[in-house]
C-alpha cells in the first residue's frame, strides 16, 4: 500500500513536470544574433516572421548581415526587448519597442561614428 502511494505520488510529480516542462519551453523567449557591417548610423527593422532589414540613416549603404533566430518567435507578437552588442566600436541601442501600435517591430539603432565602417555582432531578446 505504501508502494502504490509512493507511486502514485512520483507519477503525479513526474506528469506535472512535463506538462509544466512543455510550458515553459513554448513560453520561451524569441533569440536574435545578427551579425553585419555598419558605417555611420542604421537601424536594424525586425519584424515577426523572422525579418529583418539593414535601413541606413547615414553614411555608407549597408547590406542586410546575417540573422540567426532561435526559440519560440511567438508569431512575431514579441514583448519586451533588450540588446546586448557583442562586437563593434560604436553604440548599440533599442529605439522603438515591439507593440501592438507599431506591428510588433523593434527597432534597434546601431552608430558607428568612427570612420569607415565596423563589423558588429548583436544579441536581441525578447521576454
Amino acid at each position: 500500500m505504501k508502494m502504490l502511494k509512493t507511486l502514485s505520488v512520483f507519477g503525479f510529480v513526474l506528469a506535472a513536470m512535463l506538462f509544466f516542462g512543455a510550458d515553459a519551453a513554448n513560453a520561451q523567449g524569441a533569440r536574435l544574433d545578427w551579425e553585419g557591417s555598419i558605417d555611420d548610423r542604421a537601424n536594424l527593422v525586425i519584424r515577426g516572421g523572422g525579418r529583418v532589414r539593414v535601413q541606413t540613416v547615414s553614411g555608407q549603404r549597408n547590406g542586410n548581415g546575417i540573422a540567426d533566430w532561435s526559440g519560440n518567435d511567438d508569431d512575431g507578437r514579441r514583448r519586451r526587448a533588450r540588446v546586448d552588442k557583442r562586437d563593434g566600436r560604436g553604440s548599440v541601442r533599442i529605439i522603438q519597442q515591439p507593440n501592438r501600435n507599431n506591428n510588433f517591430t523593434t527597432i534597434i539603432r546601431i552608430e558607428d561614428l568612427k570612420g569607415g565602417a565596423d563589423r558588429y555582432r548583436i544579441r536581441v531578446t525578447w521576454d
